[in-house]
């Protein structure tokens, strides 16, 4: 007997599942899962979810599939014991140390192995086995004919449709090392939707296409009766972060799959998974299929027709598949969208409904230009952006919110919203008042701008020319004169402004403007404690000027410059160091 293993991230996904055919649902709780951004469940949601299923015969597996630190352990332990009272069928478990510790103390309890444990080959999976563990959830990456070859007395559980990892079996260490959240806490930034630039031996490399690390969305219908000839007993579809609406269209196709043992499905059933969720489908690595989609990261829906004309009133479109009015569209080069109220035929009469073949105009409401939005650009409005997108008003708010306070959207009268380039650093200006920073907020910052200067002397060295020179020398002549007076601070950002110009580095000339009135606001809030350090260094000699960098940079002397800049900033490093 095969089983169909759904995906609920809540109550209503749960239900919608059970509805549509599945035989088991995973879920998780609110701890210790690999989803911890779903919905997931509180203890008494699982209580009531376990009593849902079992009254219509589905059993339900708890993800506890995340790796567990020592200090975790008794809460852990805490947690099973009460799944284990509520009666959940099966825990899925990744950390090796907590399934043996798990099958000791819960003598009947059964484990199912997470693909985060690297099932892939014969022996592991012996070793889990001896372990306790009676159902292997298998990896992504193997093919159905390495699946096979598994001779072992044990369930597997495979993937068949959903979402692909670009880290192997789901263990991702990027997304911590690039946002700080462990996918390996159930907390992926999924950054690897992101764009990159391509760079080898040091040197750039125009790619044509920029998501580069992407992946596709499996989808296993083309090559299901493969599957269903296998000795797979478990048929597992990702999505505990998915609508109840993917949710139930999905499980109640592979139902139909399984109930009729074949591959077959119509044209529409095909077209409504294109609409409910698709990066590009692929059979994936079960069929050794290319699994990559470079070309973009989002949802691509159901192409249904391409543009032949764009005018500021009208968009002429050639149908490929049916259009409905109200329909929800997405131009794909641009990423605008609309709602299809008005569909007009050639002969320019309003219809409701426009067929696969047909040619159509669009009312241009949302200045759709032959080539992709640029800066300067307006933005379509709320509820055309909402529904393009498939979320709630009240969502595209608090996203829009969030541009604006990064600076990539402004709003401007009669234009209504704006795109503006963005920068790196343009919501850390808005958000960086030395006012408002705590003294731990604030030192972090100062001991970071003594790292910058440090870390940029190569390329100070490596692009800095004779006019460079001649301008820090006037600028040094200034410093001189307004030492001591109201102009200091200015002489102060001056130089240190020219030597991040000087690197070539946009971004680190715009972090001097916000981390300047930073400075200035330590050195007034701070100077009682930072006037006696001062002098002392000065009665020693150790006080090391503009004049003095400038002299390095004169004779070229990198090594004698970068020790001087750390001298530099030797008051403020013994200041920090006293307040620890």
């Amino acid at each position: 007997m095969k089983e169909l293993l759904s995906p609920a991230g809540n109550m209503e996904c749960l239900k919608a599942a059970i509805h549509n055919g599945a035989d088991a649902i995973y879920l998780g709780g609110k701890s210790f899962g690999a989803r911890a951004f779903a919905g997931n469940f509180t203890n008494e949601e699982l209580k009531e979810a376990v009593n849902y299923a079992h009254l219509y015969g589905v059993k339900i597996y708890v993800a506890a599939n995340t790796i567990i630190y020592n200090n975790e352990i008794k809460d852990f332990l805490e947690y099973i014991k009460y799944l284990y009272q509520i009666g959940v069928d099966a825990l899925i478990m990744q950390d090796i140390g907590m399934i043996s510790l798990v099958r000791k103390i819960f003598l009947d309890i059964e484990v199912h192995a997470s693909t985060q444990c690297h099932n892939h080959n014969s022996e592991g999976i012996k070793l889990l086995k001896s372990l306790g563990v009676t159902r292997v959830v298998l990896d992504r990456e193997m093919s159905l004919k390495e699946i096979e070859n598994i001779n072992i007395d044990i369930e597997k559980e495979v993937f068949i449709h959903g979402a692909l990892c670009n880290s192997y079996s789901g263990c991702c260490l990027f997304s911590f090392m690039n946002g700080g959240r462990s996918g390996n806490r159930g907390e992926c930034t999924q950054v690897c939707r992101l764009p990159f630039k391509l760079i080898k031996n040091g040197k750039y490399i125009d790619t044509p296409n920029k998501y580069l690390l992407s992946t596709k969305e499996l989808n296993t219908i083309s090559n299901f009766d493969k599957l269903l000839d296998s000795d797979i007993v478990s048929f597992k579809i990702e999505g505990r972060m998915k609508s109840p609406s993917y949710v139930g269209y999905v499980t109640r196709l592979y139902r139909k799959l399984i109930d009729n043992h074949t591959n077959k499905v119509t044209s529409e059933e095909e077209n409504n998974l294109k609409i409910l969720f698709n990066r590009d489908f692929t059979s994936g690595y079960l069929f050794n299929d290319k699994v990559m989609n470079t070309s973009t990261s989002n949802h691509q829906g159901l192409e249904i027709g391409r543009v032949l004309e764009v005018t500021p009133k009208k968009i002429k479109i050639k149908l490929t598949n049916n259009l409905y009015q109200e329909d929800g569209i997405r131009f794909k080069n641009s990423n605008l969208g609309m709602i299809a109220n008005f569909i007009y035929n050639e002969k320019d009469l309003l219809i409701n409904t426009a067929n696969k073949g047909d040619i159509i105009y669009l009312d241009n409401k949302i200045n759709l230009k032959e080539k992709d939005i640029r800066t300067g650009d307006s933005i379509p409005n709320e509820l055309e952006l909402a529904a393009a997108l498939g979320v709630a008003r009240s969502v595209l708010r608090e996203a829009l919110s969030r541009l604006k306070m990064m600076g990539m959207i402004e709003t401007r009268t009669r234009r209504g919203m704006i795109l503006t380039e963005p920068t790196i650093l343009g919501g850390m200006k808005r958000v960086v008042d030395p006012r408002i920073l705590g003294e731990e907020a604030l030192f972090d910052i100062l001991g970071f701008r003594i790292a910058l200067e440090i870390g940029i002397c190569s390329d100070i060295f490596r692009n800095i020319t004779p006019e460079d020179i001649s301008e820090l020398e006037e600028i040094v002549k200034m410093g001189i004169v307004f030492e001591n007076n109201e102009y200091a601070p200015v002489s102060e950002f001056t130089f240190h402004a020219k030597l991040y110009e000087i690197t070539g580095n946009k971004t680190i000339s715009e972090f001097q403007d916000i981390i300047h009135p930073v400075m200035i606001f330590v050195k007034n809030k701070f100077k009682d404690l930072l006037e006696p350090i001062n002098i002392e260094m000065k009665e020693q000699g150790q006080i090391v000027t503009h004049v003095d960098l400038l002299n390095f940079l004169k004779n070229r002397d990198e090594l004698g410059y970068r020790k001087a800049i750390e001298q530099h900033f030797e008051v403020y490093k013994r200041f920090l160091n006293s307040r620890k």
